[in-house]
């Protein structure tokens, strides 16, 4: 399997839809920005991670008509294509958490005004480093390491 064309900057891990590194994206929840990262793109194909059929199958029935998840983040929200006013539509989030119970009463938050701009406004988050191994229980408490 290869890389469409429009993912080519977008390292990922072999041989699944989760990108190498930590991707971070901004949503605009009204005169909010927010942030979240791409846990994984949802492919063709069944897998462990989620895919495109299964995902339509859990969470297609919130989601209006030609909105089509293609990611998700690691909060089960997902990252769409919203395809209803456009043949190319904008990619939207659709936060699990403040969404409607049907897709009328949906709410999708704009992310980028199309698919090879949300890719380009993908940045990568630098690691954290990890923290500094403590003495823990007794030892911290009597000073001793």
């Amino acid at each position: 399997m290869h890389h469409p064309p429009e993912l080519q900057g977008v390292p990922r891990a072999p041989g699944r839809g989760r990108p190498a590194g930590t991707w971070t994206f901004d949503v605009r929840e009204g005169d909010a920005t927010t942030g979240s990262y791409v846990n994984h793109f949802l492919g063709v194909r069944p897998s462990d991670d989620g895919d495109l059929l299964s995902e339509l199958k859990t969470s297609g029935r919130y989601l209006p008509p030609a909105v089509l998840p293609i990611a998700e983040d690691p909060g089960g929200s997902l990252i769409c294509i919203d395809g209803r006013e456009q043949a190319e539509g904008p990619v939207v989030f659709w936060d699990s958490e403040f969404s409607g119970f049907g897709p009328e009463e949906v709410e999708l938050f704009p992310i980028a005004p199309s698919f090879e701009a949300f890719l380009e406004g993908l940045t990568e988050r630098e690691p954290q480093p990890e923290p500094e191994e403590r003495p823990s229980g007794w030892r911290r408490l009597f000073g001793r390491s």
